[in-house]
């Protein structure tokens, strides 16, 4: 689905056609409202990427380097280990990995923040399965935002829109190790 298709979608959901003005017209401000809900789905399904760095002399790297924002390091480790790691300022950019070689690979698994759309013939960086869920976002937000008689309407697109999402997240979609407990050990 391109953010053109999610256009056109809530333009027709709305009554208002399809017509090259109107696609045009609604643009700047559908592709903000899209825009968010990529942001809220990646939120809410924790979406995380998977990239190979190489540690600095220090054995850190910089989150700036990713190729997508990084909301949160999630997990450091080479084929052989998972590494502890941390931020020596809260918030910084910097992570240090702990007893690993410098100048050596490892695997980032991060949060990711989703890339922004802005050409008509953009996708959403998210699984394919998810973009049906953009389009009941936009529509929620358009109808919040003027016109005080389309308000109600409003709150019964953004509770379908949670819904919806409630519904995927409780389908068996994940890894297996994401249902393992980290940190539990017997005593």
């Amino acid at each position: 689905m391109t953010l053109l298709d999610i256009i056109k979608a809530v333009l027709v959901d709305l009554d208002r056609g399809t017509a090259t003005d109107t696609v045009s017209m609604y643009t700047e401000k559908f592709t903000a409202y899209a825009n968010e809900a990529c942001q809220e789905i990646a939120n809410r399904f924790k979406a995380c990427r998977e990239e190979e760095v190489t540690l600095d002399s220090a054995s850190s790297f910089d989150v700036t380097t990713l190729t997508r924002g990084c909301a949160r390091v999630t997990r450091v480790r080479d084929a052989a280990k998972v590494y502890d790691y941390y931020q020596p300022v809260h918030g910084g950019t910097v992570v240090i990995v702990r007893d690993a070689d410098p100048g050596a690979s490892v695997v980032v698994e991060y949060r990711f923040i989703p890339m922004s759309m802005s050409s008509t013939s953009d996708t959403p960086d998210l699984p394919a399965y998810q973009h049906a869920l953009i389009p009941l976002y936009v529509r929620a937000r358009e109808q919040c935002g003027q016109d005080p008689r389309t308000q109600g309407t409003a709150s019964a697109f953004f509770s379908l829109f949670n819904s919806k999402i409630a519904d995927l997240e409780r389908e068996a979609r994940a890894m297996p190790d994401s249902f393992k407990l980290d940190n539990y050990h017997f005593d």
